[in-house]
Parts: structure tokens; sequence; C-alpha cells
């Protein structure tokens, strides 16, 4: 009697936790656009945003996203034009980092470590032309979203 009750209680939670691993599973898939890349090991690739990306005033556009990164772990992204541009974490919402890219800007400073769930520097201004390449430092996965 006790098993056949334990066995019910199970079956009432079990499509709870089927769309619960399903979310986790979904969290795992690699999503990436075609303005940046993730490292596959320690080295680094880039590709270039375009300027056709932007989305409409008011709003912003997804630019590129990373994949789940682990530890150690880099992105980059090429920040072809002008502008103000958003960073998130998809996972981490509250992780938000700006960059200002503008003629003439120092680009000598381009990496940012995520670390303790932030980004560091959190606003950082670069020249047109110029990779930034993230860091995770943190044994929590995160992604890196770039958006416009």
């Amino acid at each position: 009697m006790l098993q056949s009750l334990s066995v019910r209680k199970l079956m009432k939670f079990l499509p709870l936790l089927v769309i619960a691993l399903l979310v986790l599973a979904g969290c795992g898939s690699s999503t990436q656009s075609k303005s940046g890349t993730s490292s596959s090991g320690n080295g680094m690739t880039s590709q270039q945003g375009s300027s056709d990306d932007q989305g409409s005033a008011g709003s912003l556009k997804q630019l590129a996203t990373s994949k789940l990164l682990d530890k150690g772990k880099t992105y980059s992204y090429t920040f072809k034009d002008a502008g103000n541009y958003t960073v998130i974490c998809s996972i981490h919402p509250d992780m938000v980092s700006h960059i200002q890219v503008k003629a003439g800007a120092d680009s000598s400073k381009n990496t940012v470590n995520i670390q303790n769930f932030a980004f560091a520097p959190a606003k950082m201004t670069v020249a047109p032309g110029t990779t930034v390449t993230w860091t995770n430092q943190d044994t929590t996965q995160h992604t890196v979203v770039v958006q416009k």
C-alpha cells in the first residue's frame, strides 16, 4: 500500500520533472548567430557584425549569442559599426554590460572577464573594427549576448 502511494505521488510530479529537464537541456543547446563565435578550446575566433542587423528604434536586437561558456572558455565579437551596445548573460539577466563603439576610441582594452556573476569592466569604449573577448572566470556557465 505504501509503495503504491509513493508511485502515485511520483506520477503526479513526473510531468513537471520532464518539463524541467527539457528546459535545462535547452539551456545547453548551441545557439549562434552570424555575428560571433565561441571558442572550442583555448583559442579564440571572431566574426564581424554588420549594420543591417539593427532593430527598430526603442528596442534592442540580438546580434550574437555565445554557446554556454564553461570556466576558462572565451567568446569574441567584432564591433564593426559605431553605436551603443548592450551585453547580457541570457542565463543571468541581471548581468549587464555596455559597450560604446566610436571612431578614434582607444581599443587597447578589449577584454572582459566574467567573474562573480558580473562583466568586468561593466562599461567600455572601443573603436569600430575592434574585437572584444569575454573570458568566463566563474565555475558557473554563462553566455554572452550582444544587442543593439
